[in-house]
């Protein structure tokens, strides 16, 4: 487990009038099977300077952009490590330079999101890629489960407690010990779910944050999602028109 305390957040607080302006995620008609392993896939979640900047809202993008490659193609797609703090300048207008970046405290989730669908995020590849962006009932664990399975990830805005910097896995019951477990006591961040053991309160998720695995109980995703979304990357699909 790397150190919890020495890494970067960085998301800003989203706007729900906004978030419900977007089009809905539609569950697939069959139902999401009751554990998804993704253990034999390769792939391990893109650092991108996140342990010192605060730019995990693009992090979290270009990661969702290689798992969607992953699961559809069983390839990665390549991101180049300089282009996402590039991204992440670009979409604020601001200078590409650690300095500004971490002026800015981060940034709200569909700015980036908005500016990826929008312009393309360029991650280095001969084009930009250009996302689709869904809103995610977060609330409805089926629907969370549906857009892993469909769309290789659930990006998923968190509010991360002061306690969970103290536990291997985080859980809604922290010892006594661990600090402050209020969301959003330690801060707001950007991530992804990838897989789940099951969908049971006490299953585990996989996040990809940090450049790393962190598990999590589905319990602890009902307490601390404050926004999601699945985005669907049609450059990366082998078939017409993408999922």
């Amino acid at each position: 487990m790397i150190d919890l305390a020495k890494v970067v957040l960085g998301r800003h607080a989203h706007d729900p009038g906004r978030v419900a302006a977007l089009p809905s995620h539609v569950m697939a008609a069959s139902k999401p099977p009751i554990a998804l392993d993704r253990s034999s896939i390769p792939f391990t979640p893109g650092l991108y300077e996140n342990d010192t900047l605060p730019i995990c809202t693009a992090c979290a993008t270009a990661n969702c952009a290689r798992a969607y490659s992953w699961i559809k193609t069983q390839v990665d797609t390549v991101v180049q490590p300089a282009m996402v703090p590039a991204f992440f300048a670009a979409c604020l207008s601001i200078p590409n330079t650690p300095a500004a970046i971490g002026a800015t405290d981060g940034a709200v989730m569909l700015d980036i999101l908005d500016m990826a669908q929008s312009t393309g995020y360029d991650v280095g590849q001969p084009s930009p890629l250009y996302p689709t962006v869904h809103a995610i009932d977060f609330g409805d664990r089926m629907a969370l489960a549906d857009a892993i399975l469909r769309y290789g990830a659930a990006n998923i805005g968190i509010a991360l407690a002061m306690a969970d910097q103290r536990m291997q896995v985080w859980d809604i019951y922290t010892p006594a010990d661990a600090g402050d477990p209020t969301p959003g006591s330690w801060g707001l961040h950007d991530t992804f779910i990838w897989d789940y053991d099951g969908l049971d309160d006490t299953s585990l998720v996989r996040i990809g944050t940090w450049g790393y695995w962190q598990q999590a109980t589905w319990r602890w995703v009902r307490k601390a999602v404050e926004e999601a979304y699945r985005l669907n990357w049609p450059q990366l699909d082998p078939a017409p028109g993408g999922a």
